[in-house]
């Protein structure tokens, strides 16, 4: 079985069973009987995944899916590291 995966944003990287397969859009081939997980990764966005099999009794991949990242992701850091959340003297 053959899926075409398309990520949005373009430049978001794609990743099949944890090895980078680059931007924007990836085949991914499943072998009968087996699994495989898509993650689409950016900077800035939370990571999404999908699974896909190639099984008796499970649901049917699709030919073509789209994956959108649109939730932003967003990490704080203070420095130093003794300031409080809402006022630190330097």
């Amino acid at each position: 079985r053959i899926v075409k995966v398309n990520a949005q944003p373009y430049d978001a990287r794609i990743f099949i069973n944890g090895i980078d397969q680059g931007s924007n859009n990836s085949v991914v081939e499943i072998k009968k009987d087996a699994s495989v997980t898509v993650e689409v990764r950016k900077v800035g966005f939370y990571t999404k995944s999908k699974t896909y099999h190639n099984r008796s009794g499970m649901d049917i991949p699709p030919i073509d899916d789209f994956i959108s990242l649109s939730d932003r992701a967003m990490f704080v850091k203070t420095f130093p590291q003794y300031c409080s959340d809402i006022f630190c003297l330097i």
